[in-house]
């Protein structure tokens, strides 16, 4: 009987392949030591993928989860400096296995918990090193600042990286509203102590020579396994749940009209830009989704396909203007 193929496998070939169709167009100008950079990105989405498969059922879900990570703009930003903290940010997800899949009775969880400061020690302890060998791989005076997480609301506006970023472009973001909403409900406080705590870390000054806004990588983490887990409850929910979906409704399209109430004008119809373009296919998408969960429409295959292609289609057009912003 042949043994199936290891969804890790399918996921990491699956992330290579997006990796040499984003990259391949930039080959030609690539030193020695950017090629990694691929490798890099490809090494921090199968890490994300691994984490997520901890909590999230959906192999469609933790695909998405993975790529959320390293094709998100954070890796793609962490990467145009020096390849030993691009590879540390690729990592970051890696680490966070031990303590996932540790078990979870006897002394057990207090390991657990333990092996979860395991990436937060891996980053001073790069930084250490580096400082000890004389190597700086990023400036310590990069950290998050308020446009940082500002990004959240509008994807692209910091696509040329005058500043930190992190953000997980526009149809993402119903995944990520749910996910937290679903880890709030049940009780799953230690991922958001995790994220809050590194987004502090991110926006302190430096210690001990660490780059403040290498911590957003683990909150980077933290936040596309919740937008993973969010995804699969999306496609599963029913109507019990679409009072959650209706929020999510509301949140769309406030999102869709920030650059309104921010004085920034309105676009003209059809949607010109590609956020207007994408922030309108979140709202049609999270509308779906909310009229199938109301009338128990029982289409799984409908939910799944709404909401998988619009975030396949985001991802890949937001993902290729930043990469063309930052290469």
């Amino acid at each position: 009987m042949r043994k199936p193929i290891p969804k890790v496998l399918i996921a990491a070939v699956i992330y290579l392949g997006l990796a040499l169709c984003m990259y391949l167009p930039y080959f030609a100008n690539f030193t020695t030591r950017q090629f990694l950079i691929p490798v890099n990105i490809v090494i921090a989405a199968a890490g994300c993928f691994v984490l997520s498969r901890r909590w999230v059922p959906s192999f469609a879900a933790s695909l998405f989860a993975g790529a959320l990570y390293g094709f998100g703009p954070f890796m793609l930003w962490i990467c145009t400096y020096h390849f030993t903290v691009a590879a540390l940010a690729a990592f970051v997800p890696w680490f966070f296995c031990p303590a996932a899949y540790m078990p979870k009775k006897g002394y057990w969880p207090i390991v657990s918990r333990v092996l979860s400061l395991l990436p937060f020690a891996a980053i001073v302890g790069l930084f250490l090193l580096s400082s000890y060998i004389h190597l700086y791989p990023i400036p310590i005076t990069v950290r998050a600042t308020a446009v940082t997480f500002y990004g959240i609301i509008n994807p692209l506006a910091n696509s040329n990286f005058t500043d930190v970023p992190f953000v997980f472009y526009h149809v993402p973001v119903i995944a990520l509203a749910m996910g937290v909403l679903m880890m709030f409900l049940a009780g799953r406080i230690g991922g958001m102590l995790i994220f809050a705590a590194a987004v502090v870390l991110s926006l302190s000054k430096s210690f001990l020579g660490i780059s403040p806004a290498v911590w957003l990588s683990i909150a980077s983490v933290c936040a596309a396994v919740a937008a993973g887990l969010g995804a699969d409850g999306l496609t599963r929910a029913g109507k019990k749940d679409a009072k959650w979906i209706l929020a999510i409704v509301v949140l769309t399209i406030a999102l869709y009209l920030e650059p309104v109430l921010s004085g920034q004008g309105w676009f003209g119809w059809p949607a010109t830009t590609v956020t207007d373009q994408m922030r309108l296919l979140a709202i049609i998408a999270s509308a779906i989704l909310l009229i199938a969960a109301w009338t128990k429409l029982r289409v799984p295959w409908l939910k799944f396909a709404v909401l998988y292609s619009a975030i396949a289609t985001d991802l890949f057009l937001s993902a290729q203007i930043t990469l063309e912003n930052v290469m």
